[in-house]
């Protein structure tokens, strides 16, 4: 049996947890249990409803050494011999003294400090940047690189739709949305785009926008509403108010609605990745630390237009956004292009390569 350490809440939203699931969903498949251990009560029902057992701990998901006594407890309660963590909240002293117990493997982003553990995981696109063989005194066995990206099933194979027109925009902001992207994202189009049709423009102005290759009065925002969104009634509002503006709650079938869309405006993660496999051209923003190197990465190798961080201020970054739409939009063979790189980058295949890893008893 595998045991995976993970949580996800409003506060870091769900991104942690559904990587681990798609790992969770292949480890099976090769016959072997799986049983989460989170901090609190917020993801358990995720957890369930996929099929896993969970165990909360009731501790601090941001301070992990107080778990340490309860963890090992466990450990030893259920002879956990592989323990998968994916935390930022890990500590040198937490993974040192789990990894007397068992056999750690952690999922890294950050390159935050050198890992006590015994495999070190990084499918990040910026991982050739990040030094992991400095400081390491102790055998480690790496796994690195856009292979190991943990995708789910449903974005391996995928066969690109490629339309002419840009007629549907993709806008997705994470499982909590803390800054509120799509509620002022929206805000601003509903003052310089999508009310623009109904107000009286100069005919040079109506002119230049009718020679445009998509028709801004009809393009479609297709919305993901993450599970932790405090601004869904608001959205609901807004998606009734305007029939271009279409909401998706609880998806299950995100690379379908990805290859419907023509383009994506996603925040830094592992979405960037789904959008990939699927070879959507994707605008890119952060809203976190964690998220600048990897928008900056897909930026840097041609795939992706990063717009900039919402913390550095928002009017800015929607008239940058607007622009790269705008680009997108214009160009044909510019969006084919990226389009086809982007999914000579990601083929969906991670989790089956760490499922592998995880299972081996060799590793």
């Amino acid at each position: 049996m595998l045991y995976i350490r993970t949580d996800a809440n409003p506060t870091i939203a769900t991104g942690h947890v559904m990587r681990c699931i798609s790992i969770a969903r292949e480890v099976m498949k090769l016959g072997q249990k799986i049983t989460f251990l989170v901090a609190d009560e917020h993801v358990r029902e995720l957890i369930e409803s996929n099929g896993y057992s969970c165990i909360c701990m009731n501790s601090k998901w941001d301070d992990l050494d107080l778990e340490l006594e309860r963890l090992i407890l466990l450990i030893q309660e259920y002879n956990i011999d592989r323990l998968l963590i994916d935390s930022y909240y890990v500590t040198e002293h937490y993974l040192s003294e789990l990894r007397k117990h068992t056999k750690v493997f952690y999922l890294d982003d950050l390159a935050m400090f050198p890992y006590p553990v015994d495999v070190l995981i990084n499918y990040n696109n910026y991982v050739e940047k990040l030094d992991y063989h400095s400081g390491y005194n102790w055998n480690v066995n790496y796994f690195l690189g856009c292979k190991y990206i943990p995708l789910r099933e449903e974005f391996r194979g995928i066969k690109r739709i490629f339309r002419n027109i840009v007629s549907r925009i993709l806008i997705t902001t994470g499982g909590a949305d803390y800054y509120h992207v799509a509620k002022k994202f929206i805000h601003y189009l509903e003052q310089e785009t999508l009310l623009q049709e109904k107000t009286t423009m100069k005919t040079k102005q109506k002119e230049l926008l009718d020679k445009r290759p998509y028709d801004i009065r009809t393009i479609q925002y297709h919305i993901i509403v993450g599970n932790f969104n405090s601004d869904r009634e608001y959205l609901e509002e807004l998606a009734s108010k305007y029939p271009q503006i279409i909401l998706h709650f609880n998806v299950t079938n995100m690379s379908e609605i990805m290859r419907n869309c023509d383009i994506a405006i996603t925040a830094g993660g592992s979405t960037m990745y789904e959008l990939c496999a699927c070879g959507v051209p994707m605008i890119t923003y952060t809203f976190a630390d964690n998220q600048l190197l990897g928008a900056k990465g897909f930026e840097q190798l041609g795939v992706a237009s990063y717009c900039g961080d919402i913390r550095n201020g928002e009017l800015d970054l929607w008239r940058r956004i607007n622009a790269a739409i705008r680009q997108y939009a214009t160009n044909q063979e510019y969006r084919f292009n990226i389009g086809s790189k982007m999914q000579s980058l990601v083929d969906g295949k991670g989790a089956i390569r760490l499922a592998r890893i995880l299972t081996n008893p060799i590793v």
